[in-house]
């Protein structure tokens, strides 16, 4: 039987976990986690620094996989099979983001794609998006908004 390395990690992160954080913490935490590693993914393409893009995209990867294996598609219904779609997506277009035409541009649809998601995932958490979150958001590169196709 072989198990999956991205479970297990996640499985003992959300055992040794600050005692104060919730599991809606936890995936909040892990959204922003793949928001800064795109913005760092994008940041090194646009160096030049290809190994230092793929490490990157692979930390984004191991969080998307370790949220995707801890998945309760039985009790999570529409909203397990949105995030099982979401998180294939993600990953298949990681797979592929060298092949775009414009690197760049390719990156920033994907932080368009993830951005909504995490906010949804803030709202759910907290209640309401705090000026703290929309003032994060001016540090970074403008998010496009066009759909990724």
């Amino acid at each position: 039987m072989t198990t999956n390395p991205y479970g297990n990690a996640s499985n003992a992160y959300l055992q040794t976990r600050d005692e104060n954080m919730g599991q809606m913490e936890i995936v909040l935490e892990c959204f922003k986690g793949i928001i800064r590693f795109i913005r760092s993914a994008k940041s090194a393409y646009q160096d030049n620094q290809l190994d230092t893009m793929c490490y990157w995209i692979g930390r984004a990867s191991k969080v998307i996989e370790a949220l995707h294996a801890n998945l309760d598609m039985e009790q999570g219904g529409a909203d397990a099979e949105f995030l099982q779609e979401f998180y294939v997506t993600l990953l298949g277009r990681f797979g592929k983001i060298l092949e775009r035409p414009d690197v760049a541009h390719e990156f920033d649809q994907l932080l368009g794609y993830v951005q909504p998601v995490y906010e949804r995932w803030y709202k759910l958490t907290h209640g309401a998006l705090p000026k703290a979150v929309e003032a994060e958001e001016e540090e970074m590169p403008p998010v496009s908004s066009d759909k990724i196709h």
